[in-house]
């Protein structure tokens, strides 16, 4: 009896809230969308939007952004500041069909919770691929 009266508590309790972007994780938001001005949907990167209006990006429950897909199909070219390392819970970062000039960051490869990077993109310059433990599925 106590379990279905769980099970149905569970059923009917009203869904929480989207949380909000947190402040760290913001920050490096609005950053980066004032350095990619011209990637599609970072003009919804503002504060005090709930995560799962925001374009691009995917948060847990908490507020972190935990994935971020950057999409640049304009033929402008983009780089990838060190700013990105910020995201201190990202776990996916996929910077594919994007025009990207410059190296990757160093430190993105010693980003304690990133295990997916996805960088199947047009880029010109270096691509160093450092050693990495934390990363587990690399596309290049």
């Amino acid at each position: 009896a106590v379990v279905v009266a769980l099970v149905v508590a569970r059923c009917c309790m009203p869904l929480a809230r989207a949380a909000p972007v947190l402040d760290p994780d913001m920050g490096v938001l609005e950053s980066l969308a004032s350095e990619w001005s011209e990637v599609n949907g970072t003009s919804t990167w503002s504060r005090g939007r709930d995560c799962e209006s925001m374009a691009l990006v995917r948060c847990d429950g908490d507020g972190h952004v935990i994935a971020l897909n950057v999409v640049h199909r304009d033929p402008h070219e983009i780089y990838l500041p060190e700013t990105i390392t910020g995201f201190t819970h990202l776990t996916m970062l996929s910077i594919t069909d994007s025009f990207l000039i410059g190296p990757l960051p160093a430190a993105i490869f010693t980003m304690p919770n990133l295990k997916h990077l996805g960088h199947g993109t047009v880029m010109a310059g270096e691509r160093e691929i450092q050693q990495t433990d934390n990363i587990r599925h690399l596309v290049l």
